[in-house]
């Protein structure tokens, strides 16, 4: 079950999430609104294997709920080993920041990106960062690690089997990449073949 604890109905309003836009993920998603349905549901249940949580930055500041008690159930939020992932979203968070599949991310890109997310069968972190580009995101990190590698050598250089592997892990064992490796290639010849390399 996925746990979004948001205090603000006005905010996820600006953010064209109406309750009957909720109501059609209602399978999906419990929303907590205040203090009180927060110790309704219990922290116990929303640590639960495989939840996930969306924590909305204010939710205890606005509902004046003491700085420790807010540190502690974010404390408890990280550290549970059960949880499939969380959310930490808000004004306060500059850039995107993901880690373990975990994620920090502004309150306007979080909604937007909120329902592309719920729709994904995945629920990975990455689409509520980047949306449905999240893909071409990850793809052009993975081109660009694969890139400032290859800049270790001169073009001419030939591979040899150990730089062929750490590409290959680089890659995650991407099926194109290993074909490519699988010959005698050039420096040169891999950067030309990843000029190609399209989703």
């Amino acid at each position: 079950m996925i746990y979004l604890i948001d205090e603000k109905l006005e905010r996820q309003l600006s953010y064209g999430w109406p309750n009957s836009r909720f109501d059609a993920y209602k399978s999906n998603i419990i929303r907590v609104l205040n203090h009180k349905e927060l110790q309704e549901i219990s922290s116990q249940v929303i640590l639960e294997d495989g939840n996930i949580v969306l924590l909305h930055d204010s939710f205890f500041k606005n509902l004046k709920i003491s700085e420790k008690d807010a540190e502690k159930f974010k404390t408890k939020i990280k550290e549970s080993k059960r949880i499939k992932s969380y959310v930490f979203f808000g004004g306060s968070y500059d850039s995107i920041y993901i880690n373990e599949g975990n994620l920090e991310v502004k309150d306007d890109i979080f909604y937007s990106h909120l329902e592309s997310y719920l729709q994904s069968n995945t629920k990975k972190v990455d689409i509520l960062a980047y949306g449905e580009i999240f893909k071409h995101e990850e793809f052009s990190h993975l081109k660009n690690d694969i890139w400032t590698y290859l800049f270790l050598f001169k073009d001419e250089h030939l591979l040899n089997k150990e730089e062929k592997f750490e590409i290959l892990k680089m890659s995650n064992y991407d099926e194109r990449i290993s074909e490519i490796l699988k010959n005698k290639i050039s420096v040169l010849v891999l950067k030309t073949e990843l000029n190609k390399w399209t989703i």
